[in-house]
């Protein structure tokens, strides 16, 4: 992951009563506001970003747009997204009340592949053709998508398979196509 951002959306009559942090699936917690706001009310569409220019705790309530969290959200960078993220909203005051009502994560990353990964034995057979391909190779992922393209780069068809085994199999129908030479 090489980036999260967290917005919320909270009711509230005094937001310097609210404390409130995000919890990464590995218990990492960072704090994205405490006591800010003064008397003001309302975190409306607040999202916290390590690339905002403006700081929480310099703000005023209500609180709408991008601000740059109390904690520092990149501890989250090259970590694994997958798994239970927690937001928690603790609320310093017994007696005002408010109402949580959302919160959403953007969660970026990049995925990165070795050698091994790019390497796969292909097996495409039918020779002569009849118009119908058999392909064989195994696949890295659960998801495969085939395109074929005439001489001149133009699409011809398109073939995607969704949750397959990893050694993927299948028999491409191309009956309705020229007899021509194609790029799989």
């Amino acid at each position: 992951m090489s980036f999260v951002n967290v917005t919320i959306n909270i009711n509230h009559p005094s937001t310097q009563d609210l404390i409130v942090s995000i919890t990464s699936p590995q218990g990492i917690e960072v704090l994205l506001t405490s006591n800010n706001g003064d008397d003001g009310d309302n975190y409306v569409n607040t999202t916290f970003s390590q690339d905002a220019q403006n700081t929480v705790s310099e703000a005023s309530a209500p609180f709408t747009g991008t601000y740059l969290p109390e904690g520092d959200l990149s501890v989250f960078n090259n970590q694994n997204s997958l798994g239970d993220w927690v937001l928690t909203v603790i609320n310093m005051s017994a007696q005002t009340v408010g109402e949580f009502e959302n919160f959403s994560l953007e969660l970026c990353g990049v995925e990165t592949l070795s050698l091994n990964d790019l390497y796969f034995e292909t097996s495409i057979w039918s020779n002569p053709s009849n118009g119908i391909l058999n392909v064989s190779f195994d696949s890295v992922s659960s998801e495969t998508k085939i395109i074929i393209f005439d001489l001149k780069g133009r699409l011809m068809n398109s073939f995607e398979f969704k949750q397959h085994e990893s050694q993927f199999k299948t028999k491409l129908d191309l009956r309705t196509l020229n007899k021509s030479v194609y790029i799989l």
